[in-house]
C-alpha cells in the first residue's frame, strides 16, 4: 500500500499542473457484503486528472448494519475499504451537449470487516485485498458542483479468520464531487 501511495504521489508531482484538476467527492453508500448483511454508509474520493478522459482515482468506504438493535442477540457488522486505481471518462457528444459525463471506475486496495456479537463480547474481524468496479453519471451542474450515482460491485479477499465467508456484492452510491483546481468553463469546455 505505501508502494503504490508513492508512486501515485509521484506521479501526480511529475505532471504537468496547467492540466491539473484536482476534485473531492462526498458520499453516501449502499453495499451488499453478501455473508455481512447489506450495509449503508458514506464514502470519500480524491482525484486527480490526467486528461481529459483518466483520472488517477482514490475511494475509501465506510458502511455498517445492525442486526437486532437493543436485544441480548444484536449484532454489529461494518465493512471499511481504501482503494486506488483509475477513473475513466469517455468523451461522448451527445451526454457532454447536456452536461452529462459516464464514468467508469478500477479499483484494487484494501478492506477489513469485523462482526461484533455485543452481548457475548465476540468479535471476528479480517482484512485483505478487495477489487472493484464502479460506473455511473454524473452531472456538472456548475463548473464546482457535479452530482453523480455510480453502481459497481466488489470483491474482498481474505485469509484468516473469514477466509470461508463471502464478502462481495454490489455498490450504489449517491454523491457530490467539487472541482477544486482547472475547472472546465462552458464556452469552451462544452
Amino acid at each position: 500500500m505505501k508502494r503504490l501511495l508513492f508512486i501515485l504521489l509521484m506521479v501526480v508531482g511529475f505532471s504537468s499542473a496547467s492540466f491539473a484538476n484536482f476534485y473531492v467527492d462526498l458520499m453516501g453508500a449502499m453495499v451488499n457484503t453478501d455473508d455481512l448483511k447489506n450495509q449503508t454508509g458514506l464514502g470519500l474520493g480524491l482525484g486527480y486528472g490526467l486528461n481529459d478522459e483518466i483520472d488517477l482515482y482514490f475511494r475509501s468506504t465506510y458502511t455498517e448494519a445492525t442486526d437486532d438493535p437493543n436485544t441480548p442477540l444484536e449484532i454489529n457488522y461494518e465493512h471499511i475499504t481504501f482503494m486506488a486505481g483509475i477513473a475513466y471518462t469517455p468523451i461522448i457528444p451527445v451526454l457532454n451537449r447536456f452536461r452529462i459525463s459516464w464514468k467508469n471506475t478500477f479499483l484494487a486496495g484494501y478492506s477489513m470487516s469485523d462482526v461484533d456479537l455485543k452481548d457475548f463480547g465476540e468479535s471476528v474481524s479480517d482484512s485483505g485485498l478487495a477489487l472493484a468496479f464502479w460506473t455511473g453519471l454524473k452531472y456538472d451542474a456548475t463548473q464546482m458542483i457535479a452530482p453523480f450515482f455510480d453502481i459497481g460491485y466488489h470483491k474482498s479477499f481474505y485469509q484468516n479468520k473469514m477466509e470461508d465467508i463471502s464478502v462481495q456484492g454490489f455498490q450504489f452510491a449517491f454523491g457530490i464531487r467539487f472541482y477544486l483546481t482547472n475547472t472546465k468553463k462552458y464556452s469552451t469546455g462544452y
